[in-house]
This record gives structure tokens, sequence and C-alpha cells, in this order.
């Protein structure tokens, strides 16, 4: 396995939240990001990247790389909130009063 190309992976990442903001702007030029539609958005790419991954080419592969992936998120969810709870978030956040409906939807 080859190690990631961190510039590359930095590249991609940079322009996703690029396009997140940018495709969240109201009329009044303020972003709003609907988290549970974004993080469906992203799962969607990540699903249709992995479908075309060697890593998926088997139903015990696809779990593995699910479980990878799953344990890989949570650890990232940590240490960012870690990282907002010391520094503070870059971005001011509002929870909808009125939530849609599940997690993820």
């Amino acid at each position: 396995m080859t190690s990631p190309d961190r510039d590359y992976q930095d590249k991609i990442q940079k322009a996703l939240v690029r396009a997140i903001v940018f495709e969240s702007l109201d009329e009044t030029g303020v972003a709003v990001i609907r988290s549970g539609e974004v993080i469906t958005s992203c799962l969607t790419v990540i699903a249709m990247m992995a479908a075309t991954s060697d890593a998926t080419s088997s139903p015990t592969k696809t779990r593995e790389l699910c479980g990878a992936v799953a344990k890989r998120l949570r650890s990232m969810i940590v240490e960012t909130k870690k990282g907002f709870a010391e520094d503070g978030a870059p971005f001011l956040v509002v929870h909808d009063l009125e939530p849609a409906a599940g997690p993820l939807h």
C-alpha cells in the first residue's frame, strides 16, 4: 500500500470545505451549513469513491474498510472537539430549534 499524498489530501479537503461554504451561502452572504445534509452528501461521495476501490472488492473487505473508517472518524471527531474546546470553533455554531428527523437524513 502506498503512503497517502498529504498535499493532494489537503488540496481536496480545502476544495470540499470551499464548496460546502459556497453552496451554503444565503441571500445575505452568510453560510448556513446544515450538518446533517452535508454529512449525508459527504457519505454519498465516500461511497462512490469506495465503490471503485479494491478495498471494497468483497463483502469482507468492505466490512473491514467500513470498520476502519468508523474507528478513524470517531477518533477525528474526538480530536476536533478537543481542539474546539481548547481554541474555539473557527466559525459560529447555531443549532436549529427544529432539527430534521434522525441524525442523518
